[in-house]
């Protein structure tokens, strides 16, 4: 099975499914089928679910593009992100490790994360349950009492969930690629100390009410209680705009902060 969705290519394990690099492009083919051509250029971002069948070539061409591929395990969880070497600015590297040394300015981003993760869960409980938010604005609120919304209005328990996971993926891959074309170095990170792509993770937590976004109005457009990886990709392409716009903002706040004596 495979999918294009606007800028994302979607590969799902299938038998007689064969892809293979054609110049700037890769050759799709399944048997019974014409085979297809699909340019690199009109490609954002790669999905590769489950044991798909396709050589060495295709993923260079894609990473010689800076475009990342996520790894995706048959139940929709990501698994691995297959990421170029990516040419950061040594300026802006410079300041960003200038922050791990600095314990009030490190204490100062940690809120700014904090503060937009914040932001963002109201933002979505806003549009869930406003009276919710009337009294959190009095009373305040914890992570439960947003997971407990959350719960409510899906009927279901949103800890562990498979979905949830999935569209984090989506995120991750979508923060990876914006911090590539900025110069930023991903690895370099705020409150993710320890690990890879700390950077990256942090920004993706920060974001992360956005993915329950997408995960609800998935469930809310499909009108079933369970979404299907291609129903979330879909949903996820139509909120790209929207995620561009706040991850964009995002980076230039940052960038004032990091300038600031």
């Amino acid at each position: 099975m495979e999918n294009t969705l606007e800028k994302t290519l979607y590969l799902s394990e299938h038998p007689r499914l064969r892809i293979r690099r054609d110049g700037p492009s890769i050759w799709v083919e399944h048997a019974g089928q014409a085979g297809r051509r699909v340019p690199a250029r009109l490609v954002r971002r790669v999905l590769i679910r489950g044991n798909v069948a396709l050589d060495a070539g295709s993923l260079m061409l894609f990473a010689d593009r800076g475009v990342p591929i996520t790894l995706v395990r048959r139940d929709g969880t990501p698994s691995a992100v297959i990421v170029p070497f990516a040419v950061t600015s040594p300026r802006r590297a410079m300041r960003q490790r200038g922050i791990l040394e600095d314990r009030r300015k490190r204490e100062q981003f940690c809120a700014w994360l904090e503060a937009w993760e914040r932001g963002r869960q109201i933002a979505l409980v806003a549009r869930l349950a406003p009276h919710v938010v009337i009294r959190w604005k009095r009373e305040g609120f914890r992570r439960e009492d947003y997971d407990a919304v959350l719960e409510q209005h899906l009927d279901q328990p949103v800890a562990d969930s498979g979905e949830r996971a999935f569209v984090a993926g989506l995120l991750f891959e979508f923060v990876l690629s914006e911090l590539a074309a900025e110069g930023w170095d991903p690895q370099i990170g705020i409150r993710q100390l320890a690990g890879p792509l700390g950077f990256a993770h942090d920004l993706t937590e920060a974001l992360a009410p956005e993915v329950d976004r997408v995960w609800v109005e998935t469930v809310a457009r499909s009108r079933a209680p369970v979404a299907t990886s291609f129903t979330l990709i879909r949903e996820f392409e139509r909120a790209r705009p929207r995620l561009t716009k706040l991850l964009r903002s995002m980076l230039r706040q940052y960038e004032r902060l990091l300038w600031e004596p």
